[in-house]
């Protein structure tokens, strides 16, 4: 993904794609860090609910809802997010022709099917493993890029 960041900046074709998508990943760690942090302060919370004798209907109830709301809502971000920058990212693939065209579009399917996934999950229908086709796109995009490498006609000629 580097790779494809640096290229598409450097050639000036893309770069509002390439600094959206980095931005897009940037939130997405963020919004990560911030659902795994509530998690873990949620555990510290309980433990000094136990301390204090766990009294009925007191604020440690209160808090640890709002710790997990905190944590479903910043997953969600972290979906969108995934969504936002898988687009811009198989779009600037796509475009430059580095890989081939079925696995950019599969990938678009994927971002396509794990925003359905987010949506559902928002409006509280539980969505199943909708996202096993994106995390199929990925796993294969990586072993392709490790057999094949990127197309050398994009690579070396710079066409578009």
């Amino acid at each position: 993904m580097l790779f494809v960041f640096i290229y598409c900046f450097s050639c000036w074709r893309f770069e509002n794609l390439a600094l959206g998508y980095i931005g897009f990943r940037v939130i997405e760690f963020v919004m990560q860090v911030l659902s795994d942090l509530s998690s873990l302060r949620l555990i510290s919370l309980s433990e000094e609910f136990l301390k204090a004798g766990s009294p009925a209907g007191s604020s440690f109830q209160i808090l640890g809802s709002l710790l997990i709301a905190e944590r479903d809502w910043a997953f969600q971000v972290v979906s969108i997010s995934l969504v936002l920058g898988a687009f811009l990212f198989y779009t600037m693939l796509y475009k430059t022709r580095l890989i081939p065209r079925f696995i950019s579009i599969w990938g678009f399917l994927g971002a396509a099917i794990v925003l359905v996934n987010a949506i559902l999950d928002m409006i509280g229908i539980p969505p199943g493993n909708l996202g096993f086709v994106m995390l199929l796109n990925e796993l294969f995009l990586g072993v392709w890029l490790i057999v094949k490498g990127f197309n050398q006609p994009a690579t070396t000629t710079g066409t578009v």
